[in-house]
């Protein structure tokens, strides 16, 4: 829901095809494992990997293929939409992050372990990769103006961290029903700021410095949306 609502918004903005799906994927793709995670763990412990894994489940599997598959159909010039999305498809099973994706969920499927020396260069990466990202991050904000982004700044952020746990509370409305625990997990997962390579996804479609300087607002006002909605679920 938060993902069709920036997108639309976006779209009356007369933004680009592009412009819009990372709109919607910096509104509604939270930084679950960074940031959620450890917050989720402390506050609920074991019991709440089940909620988080189905979340992760949503995110990843058709949240963010989808997000890329249209801002990779905005990149065709002068196609029809069906027929532009169409070809975007196979060029979203050359991605390498929808690639490691679908790698990860074979080999658990399947059981298969990699070899142990790879599993080390693996683990000793996977330590790499926030501080990478940050790194990155921080070299495309130095020097940046952010002048004439203050709107989609702003559109993003309020995207992210008030029309993304209103939506999720709305679900939540519709659907009485689901156990309380999953009911608190998903709505502070809304409240999180955006994953961190969502700068890195900007890059690849020319929009780095958009997608770099919204998160650091996200993340500083994220603090206060976290902690109200942690004090509310504590009352």
């Amino acid at each position: 829901m938060s993902f069709a609502t920036l997108f639309i918004m976006a779209r009356l903005r007369n933004k680009t095809l592009t412009e819009c799906a990372l709109f919607g994927l910096g509104a509604s793709m939270s930084n679950s494992l960074m940031v959620g995670f450890p917050i989720v763990t402390q506050l609920f412990g074991d019991e709440a990997l089940v909620p988080f894994t189905l979340t992760l489940i949503v995110e990843n599997l058709f949240i963010l293929p989808l997000a890329l598959a249209l801002a990779d159909t905005g990149q065709q010039k002068n196609s029809h939409f069906f027929t532009a999305f169409a070809k975007s498809l196979p060029q979203l099973l050359k991605n390498p992050i929808i690639l490691s994706i679908v790698l990860g969920i074979t080999s658990t499927a399947f059981g298969i372990q990699p070899p142990e020396l790879a599993s080390k260069v693996i683990d000793v990466l996977a330590l790499t990769v926030a501080g990478v990202s940050l790194f990155a991050i921080g070299g495309m904000l130095v020097g940046l103006k952010t002048k004439g982004m203050v709107t989609d700044l702003s559109s993003i952020v309020l995207g992210k961290l008030i029309i993304h746990p209103l939506c999720i509370f709305a679900i939540l409305i519709f659907f009485p029903a689901m156990p309380l625990l999953f009911q608190h997990v998903a709505i502070l997962l809304a409240c999180m700021p955006m994953f961190s390579i969502f700068a890195v996804i900007g890059i690849r479609y020319q929009y780095g410095g958009l997608c770099s300087a919204v998160l650091l607002p996200t993340t500083v006002v994220s603090f206060i949306t976290i902690n109200l909605v942690v004090w509310i679920i504590s009352t």
